[in-house]
């Protein structure tokens, strides 16, 4: 799933790249000033480890003119397969790697709730905290971590692509290849939404106590099979 979104993105102008990889909808205030630049590329580096860890693998590291950004990601949208240990790893080991440079952290997947103030005050003070403990004491105020589903992930691309007719089959293999691995691009209804147009308009309505009762389907006879046989052969795997 990394290299099918990933590798096709980061073929993408410098342009773009950076107006979907700092899109506000991601960073908020964090986006501006955005980078200028696409520098280097590296999928699945190998870096050396802190804490418990020998080495560790970052999924992707965009090095851009004046940042680097590093980018974790996890399988299914809404899971909880992200861990602050390994998040606060990556940005330490991160930092290590590219000194004096500033180091900015993405999760893409892997969480229940990706909305910027539940990401700020559920997750970004436990990675500082953790990052604390690996020998960086600044890390409450230098780092600089989002989150973003895969939906919503191709949704912000849909948005620029879509404008060009040049990026329509782009577009359709991103939008395929996402769909084959079992992602939704549809973005889910939050509670308070319900109370929002276009959900307004169902106020009021009441349902019948026979619509709740079980419903039980018919039953559709098996005609004309006759007597069926196994062969032993058919019982092997």
């Amino acid at each position: 799933l990394t290299a099918t979104v990933f590798e096709r993105l980061l073929y993408l102008p410098d342009q773009y790249i950076i107006d979907i990889l700092y899109d506000p909808e991601i960073w908020g205030d964090f986006s501006n000033p955005a980078p200028s630049r696409v520098e280097e590329i590296f999928f699945w580096p190998r870096w050396t480890g802190v804490g418990v860890k020998a080495t560790i693998e970052p999924d992707v590291v965009v090095c851009f003119d004046d940042r680097i950004l590093v980018i974790e990601a996890k399988r299914y949208d809404h899971a909880n397969l992200q861990y602050t240990e390994q998040l606060a790893r990556e940005w330490v080991c991160g930092r290590r790697e590219f000194p004096g440079r500033s180091v900015w952290l993405l999760a893409v997947g892997g969480m229940f709730d990706y909305r910027r103030d539940q990401v700020k005050t559920r997750w970004q003070a436990s990675i500082a905290e953790h990052a604390g403990t690996l020998g960086m004491p600044d890390a409450a105020t230098a780092l600089r971590f989002a989150a973003v589903s895969w939906s919503d992930l191709y949704l912000m691309t849909a948005s620029r692509l879509n404008e060009k007719p040049e990026w329509r089959r782009l577009m359709a293999d991103l939008r395929e290849g996402i769909l084959m691995h079992g992602i939704s691009i549809r973005s889910p209804e939050w509670m308070n939404e319900l109370r929002e147009a276009p959900w307004a308009g169902v106020r009021g309505i009441t349902t019948p106590p026979e619509a709740l009762l079980p419903f039980h389907p018919p039953l559709v006879p098996l005609h004309g099979f006759g007597r069926i046989t196994t062969t032993p052969q058919a019982l092997s795997f």
